[in-house]
């Protein structure tokens, strides 16, 4: 066995490497930690700046659009340079998808209108424009005054195939219930986002009465300050989406309180193309024209932790129609849909000879009197009646299509037939001769002339119904569309009460105005655009 000794010189030359090598690490570690930490450097000092510089304003983009109005098809922009095609669905919905790809802080909001305008929504009471919308679903959908026009029954089954949200807050049930949502949350860019809708408060004036059953119209401010309170405490930002025409925006932003947090007014309505947005009471108000030729962009800059808006553009973007940006899913969509239906829509029905225009301040259009008088002849009246703003569009000879019809009369109203006296006719044609509101024509049964300088109620001079003087006591037969009956007491000066006193009073809910045209052309084969002078001023 070897002595314990024997191992000794071996052992100390171990301690004595030992000891070599412990400085020798030392060093190494210290130098791998060295290089670590500068090679580490940037990244802390990345983090710590960040940390340090992290921004509280966020950026979003609010694009919109209103009063559409069905404009399905693009039109020449004879007010641009070049008079390119603007507008249509398939170049919109280009121009919301490019811009939805290029900015994730976007918000896609519509205000009001969509329907009524093309045959196209006409003959589907609106669904088409619904599918439309479907394809580029807004994020935000406020409600307008021509979603009204095919019935509340109508809109109600619109509304359940929309794949987006639609609001508004000042529309409710005789009970009290909301008509729709009055509000939605919406959630970008860390932001909470609350969009309130509301529609015009004088919706029972420019919508048929019998459209609008067991619906109420509150005041939009009074609404916006009870939905704000409730839940101005968690939302960053304040959105109202309007369809109440800017003068009402305005009136709205005025008496809002600063309390109420609302940051902007997204409008519709008064189809007011704004090259700049306004500022009113703090609030930023802001409208991009009609007929989709025109998209809005609002970009804010949101402080997160003040909660407010700290500086925003507003710019309007042109919808030119072109290959590059109009999307071939859309265009697609639109000509089947309207293949669909071109039979019945390209059809001749007759011919016009001259052209059927609407002069602003004219006391008569050719267009009216031809109407006038197709109600007159084909129910059988003494005298026919139609209102101004029901006529959307003029249009020269010398083929007239059904689908003329339908673009230049897209209300679809039914027939009221009626009687009064020639006393209450006075009355209906001095209500008229205030010329506020809507603006009657008349058929040729009835020629008047007066007096423009007389006060209004004494402006009639002479009127005669089929050649005799009009009297007093006879009893007249007369034909109108159901808005202008809903309507009876502004546009008539007459109540239904006084009006049903006569007796022999119908609403003819199968009869429909364009129907009664197309059969009128079709019988007539030619129409001559002609103004016959039944109407005169004494100037």
């Amino acid at each position: 066995m070897m002595p314990a000794c024997a191992n000794r010189p071996a052992q100390k030359r171990m301690e004595t490497r030992d000891k070599t090598l412990i400085p020798i690490m030392r060093h190494f570690i210290c130098v791998c930690l060295s290089c670590f930490i500068i090679l580490l450097s940037p990244v802390i000092s990345q983090v710590i700046i960040h940390s340090s510089d992290v921004s509280p304003i966020t950026q979003v983009s609010f694009l919109c659009m209103n009063d559409f109005q069905a404009a399905v098809e693009p039109v020449r922009a004879g007010w641009l340079e070049g008079r390119p095609l603007i507008g249509g669905v398939a170049a919109l919905a280009g121009y919301v998808k490019r811009m939805r790809e290029k900015d994730s802080n976007l918000i896609w909001v519509v205000a009001g209108d969509m329907f009524m305008g093309h045959y196209i929504d006409s003959l589907t009471h609106g669904r088409a424009m619904i599918e439309f919308l479907n394809l580029i679903p807004p994020d935000c959908f406020a409600l307008g005054n021509h979603e009204f026009d095919y019935g509340i029954d109508n809109l109600r089954q619109r509304i359940e195939e929309a794949k987006f949200p639609v609001i508004c807050a000042n529309l409710m049930s005789r009970e009290g219930k909301p008509f729709v949502r009055p509000y939605i949350i919406h959630k970008t860019g860390g932001l909470k986002i609350l969009f309130i809708g509301v529609i015009c408060q004088n919706l029972f004036q420019i919508v048929s009465v019998g459209r609008l059953k067991d619906i109420v119209v509150t005041d939009p401010a009074k609404e916006i300050i009870k939905w704000t309170s409730l839940l101005g405490k968690e939302i960053d930002l304040t959105v109202v989406v309007s369809h109440a025409g800017l003068s009402e925006d305005r009136r709205i932003a005025s008496c809002l309180p600063p309390e109420s947090g609302v940051d902007i007014i997204i409008g519709g309505h008064s189809h007011d193309l704004m090259e700049q947005a306004e500022i009113v009471n703090g609030i930023i108000i802001c409208q991009a024209g009609s007929n989709g030729q025109y998209l809005g962009c609002l970009k804010a800059d949101v402080d997160r932790n003040k909660k407010k808006i700290v500086a925003y553009s507003w710019r309007l973007i042109p919808t030119i129609y072109n290959k590059e940006i109009r999307s071939p899913d859309v265009e697609d969509w639109l000509k089947k849909r309207l293949e669909s239906i071109a039979p019945q829509m390209e059809e001749v029905i007759g011919r016009l000879e001259g052209e059927w225009g609407r002069e602003k301040g004219a006391l008569e259009w050719a267009v009216a009197d031809f109407a006038t008088d197709a109600i007159e002849e084909e129910m059988g009246v003494d005298i026919g009646i139609y209102n101004r703003g029901g006529i959307r569009k003029s249009m020269k000879g010398p083929l007239i299509r059904t689908k003329d019809i339908f673009e230049i009369f897209p209300f679809g109203n039914y027939m009221v037939r009626f009687r009064l006296t020639g006393s209450q006719i006075e009355t209906l044609i001095e209500r008229h001769l205030i010329f506020s509101g809507q603006h009657l024509f008349f058929s040729k049964g009835l020629r008047y002339t007066f007096d423009p300088k007389m006060p209004a109620g004494k402006r009639l001079k002479t009127a005669t119904v089929h050649g005799k003087p009009l009297d007093k006591n006879r009893v007249y037969t007369l034909a109108t569309i159901e808005y202008l009956w809903g309507h009876s007491k502004s546009c008539f000066g007459l109540s239904h009460e006084d009006i049903k006193a006569n007796g022999e009073w119908r609403e003819c809910l199968d009869v429909i105005d364009r129907d009664i045209l197309i059969r009128n052309i079709k019988r007539r084969g030619l129409i001559k655009a002609n103004i016959d002078g039944r109407v005169k001023s004494a100037e």
